[in-house]
């Protein structure tokens, strides 16, 4: 099947596939881990569509609440997982509506500070699951943001490579009608992805656990777990090491 970096669906213009991005390696691989914003407005061909690219596994992100408000679609073929990922009664950085004095970028901090639970299991579904896995919140920017950065940064992606897939997500949702009433309403800045909220966090990382493989096992991430995500994050390194 083709590969895609922004997938082709109706209902949501925020669903991308992180492969391809360069690592020591090799490029991460495709159709194995896929970020998204919600997927309440998909449509029945946009379901066959993921089932054709391989997802069997689902991660939502988003509270109870949100769920509530907009479910995401049921399938017999998709395995469903909800662990919300969030800091008191913020439910996204993009929905805080007293947000003048609000940092994204402390927020992704918070979330990797105080959610490392929440994230571990995240993790956990990550490597377990033999199929392509789509995690997604509402908009697919923050919580989203930070479980895509934690993976990229797993696989020894580059910085500059780590905030460029964040950056662009705000090119996506501004074309996207559904986001529009919501400009209206919120501070801009948190609608944006701007490189320095992406680099304050990962600059965090690394000085307090110098890597991501650092944090996870500080926060109970089995050596087992660590060793699957490796495997499907470098797979030529894997390979390569099998063949020798």
């Amino acid at each position: 099947m083709e590969h895609y970096t922004r997938l082709p669906l109706t209902g949501t213009l925020n669903t991308r596939d992180l492969g391809g991005i360069p690592t020591p390696s090799g490029p991460t691989p495709w159709q194995t881990f896929l970020r998204s914003d919600g997927l309440q407005n998909i449509s029945i061909p946009d379901i066959q569509f993921l089932q054709n690219y391989g997802v069997t596994r689902i991660i939502d992100l988003r509270s109870a609440e949100e769920l509530l408000q907009q479910p995401d679609p049921v399938t017999e073929t998709i395995q469903y997982f909800n662990i919300p990922l969030m800091i008191g009664d913020v439910a996204d950085a993009t929905q805080n509506l007293s947000s003048h004095s609000f940092d994204l970028g402390d927020f992704y901090i918070g979330l990797l500070e105080e959610r490392s639970s929440q994230l571990r299991l995240i993790f956990e579904l990550l490597a377990e699951n033999s199929g392509a896995t789509l995690f997604h919140c509402a908009a697919g920017k923050d919580r989203t943001g930070v479980v895509a950065a934690l993976l990229l940064e797993l696989a020894e992606a580059a910085y500059p490579d780590i905030i460029a897939d964040y950056q662009v997500t705000h090119t996506f949702l501004a074309a996207d009608s559904r986001f529009q009433s919501v400009q209206t309403t919120i501070d801009p800045t948190l609608l944006r992805s701007d490189a320095q909220n992406m680099s304050r966090f990962l600059n965090h990382l690394a000085h307090h656990y110098g890597n991501a493989g650092t944090y996870f096992r500080q926060a109970g991430l089995s050596p087992e777990h660590l060793h699957l995500l490796q495997q499907k994050l470098n797979r030529k390194l894997t390979v390569k090491a099998v063949n020798e």
